[in-house]
Formats: structure tokens, sequence, C-alpha cells
């Protein structure tokens, strides 16, 4: 049963996806609070797909548990029955066609982030929750439709600031102003798919532990067309602010996503 396997594999968590599992349950203070987490979130979860993956030489079967209510749910990936990566899962209401231009594949081959071309024409990276039995289906070059979602590490209401007097002498604020900017650019030991994303909450739906937010927000330096919406989940226990439909706010945000209809 995968109980059993977890209990073999506890070192497992607590590590490229740690900081992941806190955003999705809350802050947990220890590396073992964070196992005990997913253990019981994922114990219950059903095989969904399954693969062959050839590793050191040899021929291995890679499961993909997966278990989603309302939105919000976890993944898990054993590869010949042993536990070796497990992640929360955001789905994304929104698709959008993208250009697949590169997978960066993570050292234990399941695990990857896509860089696409994203809506408005701006690259855009995000991990993929499907990655591990979708390996070897991916074709750089082509058009995937593309949900994404994401969780939220921090929150606030954005700033507003004074009119600023163009050189026509219309004024104008950036008080309404998005953008989706690399959240490297700030900090140096950011993952490539994590962003500072100002944008316009455009709905807000209460789910157990927390908010899943639309969160609308345009690509940086692109802003004409429609807003990219990312549906994202906000765990109540790490964000004391609440944001209310028709706000703008700045949030950090771990880009996730999913390709529709691989098969195809």
């Amino acid at each position: 049963m995968l109980k059993d396997l977890f209990k073999k594999k506890k070192e497992r968590f607590g590590g490229g996806q740690g900081t992941q599992w806190e955003a999705f349950l809350g802050s947990v203070s220890s590396r073992e609070g964070i196992t005990e987490k997913v253990m019981q979130t994922v114990k219950t979860a059903k095989i969904a797909k399954s693969s062959k993956i050839t590793l050191d030489g040899r021929e291995a079967k890679i499961d993909y548990y997966r278990k989603v209510s309302n939105g919000l749910g976890s993944a898990v990936v054993t590869i010949d029955n042993n536990v070796e990566t497990a992640f929360p899962i955001v789905e994304g209401k929104h698709a959008y066609m993208c250009v697949l231009k590169g997978i960066q594949e993570w050292n234990n081959n399941v695990e990857a982030f896509l860089e696409v071309t994203g809506p408005n024409n701006a690259m855009v990276k995000f991990f993929d929750n499907a990655y591990a039995v979708n390996r070897g289906k991916y074709k750089v070059g082509k058009e995937y439709g593309i949900r994404f979602g994401g969780l939220v590490y921090s929150i606030r209401k954005a700033e507003t600031g004074k009119p600023i007097e163009g050189k026509d002498g219309k004024k104008f604020t950036m008080d309404t102003a998005t953008w989706l900017l690399p959240f490297f650019l700030t900090r140096k030991d950011a993952w490539p798919n994590e962003y500072n994303i100002r944008g316009l909450v455009k709905d807000i739906k209460n789910v157990k532990g927390g908010k899943l937010l639309e969160l609308g927000a345009y690509n940086y330096g692109k802003d004409y067309g429609e807003h990219f919406i990312i549906t994202v989940f906000m765990s109540d226990n790490n964000n004391p602010y609440v944001p209310k439909k028709g706000e703008y706010v700045s949030a950090v945000v771990y880009l996730t996503g999913e390709i529709k209809d691989i098969d195809k």
C-alpha cells in the first residue's frame, strides 16, 4: 500500500518540495512535520497513470498517484514501488495556448520545469504537475493548451502611488498596473518558476485551509490583450491579509501548470 511506502521513504520529503508543502498546508516547524502532513494528504490517493522509464540502463515502472478535490490536491510519484517525490496540486481553470520552448528536467528524471511562450508572447516557466508520466511525449516548438495554477508564498494589498504626468500632460497612476516578474530578479536563490505578481483579484473561493484566487495579470512589458489568469491557493495560516474581489494585490507565487490533452 502507498501508506507503507511512505514509511520507508520519509527522508525524501522536506527537500526540493518542502517550501511548496508549507505554502499548501501552512507553516510546519520541522522536516518531520512536513513528512507527516504529506503522508496524511496522499495516503488515500489512487494511481492516475503509469509509464516506463530507463534508469541506469534498466527499465523501471513509474506510477503517478493523484488526488484532487475542488481544484486542490496532491500527487505522488513512485519508481518500482518506491516513493520518489510528492507535491501539492492547484488546478488552473483557464487554458492558454502556449508554444513549448524548453524543458529543464530535475536530477530525479521525473520532475521538470517547462518554458513556454505564454499569453501576450512572454516567456513563462512553470513546474509541470504531470511530467513524470508524460516525459517523452513533449515536442519543443509545438503549441499546447496549458492551465496555470500556483501556490502563494506571501500576499499583500498592492501599494498605490501619486498620479504621474506624461509628456502629453495627461495624468495616470500605476494603481491598476499588473505584471508577472521572475522572482530571481530580486532574489538570486529563487526557483525559475517563482514570480512576483501584481495582479487583479477576479474571483475568490473559500476552500479548506485557505482560499483559491483567480489572479489576473499581464506579462511584464506586454500590457495589452486579456489578462493572464492564474488560479492560486493561499493558506490562511501563512497569510493574515484577506484579499477582496476587485482589489489589486502583490504576491510571490510558485507557478505550476498542466498541458491539456498531451496524448492528442
